[in-house]
């Protein structure tokens, strides 16, 4: 009875000591922005992204407050102070897994704005914290107000040459539109050489197809070779055949 009792304590314990065991687990925060490059005046939104849900958290975010000046972030009032330049201290959370916050900054002056997290801790919903964190690093371009920021340029199409005007004149005094007399002679000599090489290139078809049937009909050498050999092999065969028959008829 005794050592049933001792059995059943071991195996509470055990399950109570792998029950608080939990798996160590690495997190990484990822700095992102809507935009790359913001003239000064202009908003951006950094979003802190989370590589796993999170219900609780003890975070901060710096930032360089000589270049932008912090407005808004989608945590609650509560869960945050930016009370001192440069950086947004939070204090955060919920019953639900969050996976990101946003913020949004205006662009103060012209420079590098450089944006870093420092954690201090992070919880999943079982309240286990990580075991180890890759701290979250972004860097935005920040342009002077005059500055134009534009997509890249579109190259044209070089085959749509005629639908491009160059406003070109001839040594009559002729203007031309897209260089429609220079194209059309191109093309032509164009059009010249793609015959040729396509007569060409027909001309290799036909010889090469002449070649393969050659290769696949045997010569006539070499049919007369092919049936004296299978003669030769008819004729040792009838002679095996009758040498063994003689033996046999012997016995």
């Amino acid at each position: 009875m005794k050592k049933i009792a001792i059995t059943v304590m071991v195996l509470m314990i055990s399950i109570f000591v792998l029950s608080n065991i939990t798996l160590a687990y690495n997190l990484e925060l990822i700095l992102s922005a809507d935009k790359s490059n913001v003239k000064v005046g202009d908003t951006v939104t950094v979003t802190l992204t989370l590589s796993k849900g999170m219900q609780a958290a003890d975070f901060i975010l710096n930032y360089d407050s000589s270049l932008l000046k912090f407005e808004s972030t989608s945590l609650e009032k509560n869960f945050y102070n930016a009370q001192e330049p440069g950086k947004i201290v939070c204090s955060w959370f919920d019953t639900n897994d969050t996976v990101s916050f946003d913020y949004k900054f205006t662009a103060l002056s012209s420079g590098n704005a450089q944006f870093t997290t420092k954690t201090e801790n992070f919880y999943d919903g079982s309240l286990q914290a990580a075991s180890s964190y890759n701290e979250g690093n972004l860097n935005i371009t920040l342009l002077s107000a005059s500055s134009n920021i534009t997509n890249p340029p579109i190259i044209p199409d070089n085959n749509n040459n005629n639908d491009v005007p160059n406003n070109n004149q001839n040594s009559s005094g002729v203007q031309q539109i897209g260089g429609t007399n220079n194209n059309n002679s191109n093309n032509n000599s164009n059009n010249t050489n793609n015959k040729s090489n396509i007569n060409t290139s027909n001309t290799q078809t036909n010889n090469n197809k002449e070649n393969s049937s050659d290769e696949k009909l045997p010569q006539t050498g070499d049919t007369t070779i092919i049936f004296i050999s299978t003669a030769v092999g008819i004729i040792m065969l009838a002679i095996i055949t009758k040498i063994k028959l003689n033996k046999l008829r012997d016995i």
